[in-house]
């Protein structure tokens, strides 16, 4: 008998253990919905989204009705799809909607507001993450919105589409550290009200230049507070690869745009038979910040190339280039560079072979447009080579340009009605010449300088014709109108160049003090010189050059067959 009763317990015991089992599998769903209108959960809906959480199967998706949820940890792999932003809100006053936990996790539709961070996730694995078509916005204290660290692992982030607003913080942090691969992308979104700026990305230990690729593209990032629109950091390591388009950056606390690098962090081609393009900042509105349009703090560009020994590299197209953005009425500088004061790891001291391909490895400054900045339009204080060409560099409260210890390639600027001069040089050329050792003479060329408040053209020390045994063939001043500027043309001391290698100084005759676009009858059509066609082909409305018999001075080419009766 108690044989018989003990088969009978084990068989009842079993039985319990297969129940059980089929109940957990029963409570796993693919697809779950969740409504705080529910009278209490029955599978697969729930009152609570995390309930739902809790009972969606990896890679499920969560199904959200309008109403009013708290937010919760997401301990595996889902997408949480709300009714809309404007329907659907979670609180995360108690608790951030915290996805450390996952491995791959999207969320769309919702109101996420009122946590210390609304978003939070910290991955060391593979992750990735899609937040889109969400308002994030109120998170209470200095983190951000939207806080997301990755290291050492590959991780695919996309913030799209969203209005991340009102948070005090920053609206977005991003920081990707370690042996990573992968890419973030914050587009088209609205990013406004937060306390800390708009943008915030950090990157920092990568093993392989380019394995991970940052673009920000076609955003609104105004009216932020206490940083700048968007802030990208470099600490350590190979750099990224960076696309920054389209966005407006305007009425931010600090600058418009904020990069900076320090020591350890650089490109390097490592013997690679090619190496194109890293970072571009084009197309972009920055406007109205309290501090510089866009600042530029790094650790010497030309140190960011650390070279095999003796390499033979076919090209080298190292490329920083702002081209087509508007920098106007910022409270600083336009556009600044200058350098962190520490010591560079490294310079270009092996002997390089191109093997008669293209080496180009100076950061440009092409087609802007830098009008009505408090301080100067253009203030460079590092000695890194430029390239500066087709911007209009007009009505800044100071200085054109402000060239500190560096040396310039300048062409087809229209430098005008500035308050100051429209050029200052402040150069120690004997200093570059030992520090460099490569000594690479700049060159002014095809620029309009007229109208400005001080001197047209203010050299601190005249370029030399001679530094020790280098010779430089010419002075490197060609084919400008340097005209009607208040104190003089050329400061007292400095050699007047005019009526030598193309120099003129004649009225630029421009449409008008607001347009200086010229007149058909203008001396500085078709009268430019012959260099640097490569990066002089399109002006700064996009019209190729040169359109006539020779290139034209300045910002704009003319276009003979668009012109009306007043042009002559």
């Amino acid at each position: 008998m108690k044989k018989i009763l003990s088969i009978a317990l084990i068989a009842v015991m079993a039985l319990s253990v297969a129940a059980s089992v089929s109940m957990a599998q029963i409570l796993t769903y693919h697809v779950v919905w969740v409504d705080d209108d529910y009278d209490g959960d029955a599978a697969p809906y729930f009152a609570s989204l995390s309930s739902a959480v809790g009972h969606v199967a990896s890679g499920g998706t969560v199904n959200v009705a309008p109403g009013s949820y708290d937010a919760c940890t997401v301990t595996r792999d889902m997408t949480i799809v709300g009714a809309g932003a404007d329907a659907v809100t979670i609180d995360c006053s108690s608790h951030s909607l915290d996805i450390s936990g996952t491995s791959s996790f999207s969320i769309s539709g919702c109101t996420l507001e009122g946590g210390t961070e609304n978003v939070y996730g910290s991955f060391n694995s593979t992750a990735e993450v899609t937040i889109t078509d969400c308002v994030i916005r109120g998170a209470t204290t200095p983190l951000s919105g939207i806080h997301l660290n990755v290291s050492g692992t590959e991780a695919f982030i996309e913030i799209t589409n969203n209005h991340i607003v009102d948070n005090i913080g920053a609206g977005v942090y991003v920081s990707y550290a370690g042996n990573s691969s992968g890419a973030v992308t914050v587009s088209d979104n609205v990013i406004t009200g937060n306390t800390a700026g708009g943008i915030e990305l950090e990157c920092g230990s990568l093993n392989d230049w380019g394995d991970v690729t940052y673009t920000v593209e076609r955003n609104t990032v105004d009216d932020n507070t206490g940083g700048p629109g968007l802030s990208f950091a470099i600490y350590n390591g190979l750099f990224p690869v960076l696309h920054v388009d389209a966005n407006s950056f305007n009425n931010n606390g600090e600058e418009g745009i904020l990069f900076t690098t320090t020591d350890g962090a650089y490109a390097s081609t490592d013997g690679e038979p090619e190496i194109s393009s890293l970072l571009s900042f084009t197309n972009n509105e920055i406007n109205d910040n309290t501090g510089d349009g866009f600042r530029v703090n790094i650790v010497y560009f030309r140190d960011m190339f650390v070279l095999a020994e003796d390499p033979v590299v076919d090209e080298i197209i190292f490329v920083f280039d702002v081209a087509d953005n508007t920098m106007s009425s910022n409270g600083g500088n336009g556009f600044s560079c200058g350098y962190n004061d520490i010591t560079p790891h490294s310079t270009l001291d092996t002997e390089i072979s191109l093997e008669g391909s293209d080496y180009f490895g100076i950061p440009t400054l092409q087609k802007n447009i830098i009008t009505d900045n408090t301080l100067d339009g253009i203030h460079l204080g590092s000695d890194d080579p430029w390239l500066i060409s087709n911007n209009l560099i007009a009505r800044n409260g100071e200085n054109g340009m402000y060239i500190f210890d560096g040396q310039c390639f300048t062409a087809n600027n229209t430098i005008a009605y500035n308050g100051k001069s429209g050029i200052t040089f402040a150069n120690n050329f004997a200093a570059q010449l030992e520090r460099k050792r490569i000594y690479v003479p700049g060159i002014y060329v095809n620029n309009i300088i007229a109208r400005n408040g001080d001197y047209g053209v203010n050299f601190g020390k005249m370029i030399p014709n001679k530094i020790g045994d280098t010779e430089i063939s010419e002075l490197p001043f060609v084919a400008n109108d340097v005209w009607g500027n208040e104190e003089g043309n050329y400061c007292p001391g400095e050699a007047d160049v005019t009526g030598m290698s193309g120099n003129i100084s004649s009225d630029p005759m421009f449409v008008s003090p607001s347009d200086m676009h010229l007149l058909a009858v203008s001396p500085c059509i078709d009268v430019g010189a012959d260099i640097f066609t490569l990066f002089l082909q399109k002006d700064l409305d996009g019209t190729t050059r040169p359109r006539g018999e020779g290139f034209d001075m300045g910002c704009y080419e003319l276009i003979w067959n668009n012109f009306s009766p007043e042009t002559f």
